[in-house]
Order: structure tokens, then sequence, then C-alpha cells
């Protein structure tokens, strides 16, 4: 069966949602993420794969109220293309992230964020290894 959404695609989305606010080093952190994830062998090996995990990444939660936006994504807009750079950037080997694989907004601290190592925090994220 043909894949619809490229991986490229699922991930500037993921990135427009999950970054939405964030300078291009934000947008280029939270790529970063979904790259580190990516070359783990704890997670799957596709980008698409990695951003579509449930329960991962809000974008693609169900009932998410900016999943319905992403639908309107224009690839001539600035902030889309804030997001495609910031993930070719993250595949071309930057390292803002300091080699996190997870993040989360500042405004909350999930669960999981306690028995991680923080590495880095920029605008309204903070990044961890682990």
């Amino acid at each position: 069966m043909a894949r619809l959404i490229s991986d490229d695609a699922l991930v500037v989305i993921t990135l427009w949602s999950e970054a939405e606010g964030e300078d291009i080093i934000g947008k280029t952190m939270v790529a970063e993420v979904i790259y580190n994830r990516v070359l783990d062998p704890r997670w799957p090996d596709s980008p698409g794969q990695v951003v579509l995990q449930p329960a991962h990444f809000s974008e693609w939660n169900q009932n998410d109220p900016r999943s319905v936006r992403s639908l309107l994504l224009d690839d001539t807009d600035p902030i889309v293309q804030d997001c495609i750079r910031a993930w070719g950037a993250a595949q071309a080997g930057s390292t803002f992230a300091k080699g996190a694989n997870h993040y989360h907004a500042t405004h909350t601290t999930p669960y999981w964020a306690p028995r991680l190592t923080e590495v880095a925090r920029h605008g309204g994220h903070v990044f961890y290894k682990g």
C-alpha cells in the first residue's frame, strides 16, 4: 500500500505543531529529538513511524485540536519553511539539543521527566537524554 504522506512531511507537520512559537533553534532542537530517536534502536527507524507513535507527539493524539489545523499547512509559509530547515539541520547533525531524545513544555512536568537527565532548555521546552 502506498504511503500518502512522506516521512519528511510527517516530521514537518509535527514540528509545526510541537514547536509552535519557537524560534528556528527551538524548532531544530525538537527536530533533533525526532532524529535522535530514529538513530536509537529503542524507537522505529523511520521518522514517520517515530512521530506517529501513540502518545509521543501530541499533534498525532486523537482529538488534539491542532491536528485539524495542520491539514491547512502551506509549504510557502515562513513558519513551515523554518520547520523544513530545522528538519534538514537535524539530519545534517546539528547538536543544539545535546543528544536529547525526550522533551516537554516548560509549563508541565511529565511523570517520566525525573528519571531522565536534563541536557538543555530553550524557549518553552526542556530537553532530556535517557
